[in-house]
């Protein structure tokens, strides 16, 4: 069923997420006249490597992991809604090395088909990780040149290695 408090919904936007995957949205205009069913097949995303490091002096003893999330900034303009935030997507965990180092194989969400007229404002989040519990102890905050917003811009590569600030 498509309604809230007996109004019928006349629209229908989805976006689709699944790790390693190129997005997918799913739209339909008119819903009384949809088969409300829509395919979707994963179409994989090369990935690039992503090696960062951090000060953890603050956190030794402790088994550390790093959190990347990728931070869906076009979602509001595609359902329409200016302003909108929706929760970031989990693209992965790393193991934190006791010098502070970390990577990843990111997919590369700028070769995406959808980068170029929706996903261009994206970003890549990275939180420090109590691995024994799951807890986020800190945001990671790239550096200004490659940041937005304190976010990691997405880019197809990345420097050597990008040391992060915590905040």
């Amino acid at each position: 069923k498509t309604g809230v408090e007996g109004k019928t919904a006349k629209s229908f936007r989805a976006i689709i997420f699944a790790p390693g995957c190129q997005f997918a949205t799913v739209q339909s205009d008119n819903l009384a006249a949809s088969t409300r069913q829509a395919p979707f097949d994963c179409q994989k995303l090369t990935t690039t490597p992503l090696r960062g490091k951090v000060d953890v002096s603050r956190f030794a003893g402790k088994d550390l992991q790093v959190e990347a999330l990728y931070v869906c900034n076009w979602a509001g303009p595609f359902f329409g809604v200016p302003g909108l935030a929706i929760s970031p997507f989990s693209i992965g965990k790393a193991k934190m090395e006791t010098d502070g180092t970390f990577a990843f194989e990111l997919p590369d969400f700028s070769a995406d088909p959808l980068w170029a007229n929706l996903a261009h404002t994206a970003s890549l989040m990275f939180f420090l990780v109590d691995a024994s519990n799951g807890e986020h102890l800190a945001r990671l905050t790239a550096p200004s040149n490659l940041s937005r917003k304190g976010s990691l811009k997405v880019a197809s590569g990345y420097p050597a290695e990008i040391q992060f600030g915590i905040k």
